[in-house]
């Protein structure tokens, strides 16, 4: 999976490799982390 993302002026891209193949979980739980970070 690759997400691409944009702070400001700084865009970006993350490759994530899992041997899981339940990516709604995974997409859940990154959007998580990223919800704590803006807290």
């Amino acid at each position: 999976m690759i997400f691409e993302g944009q702070f400001e002026n700084i865009f970006a891209h993350i490759h994530i490799t899992t041997k899981s193949e339940d990516f709604l979980n995974i997409f859940n739980q990154l959007m998580s982390w990223k919800n704590n970070f803006n807290d």
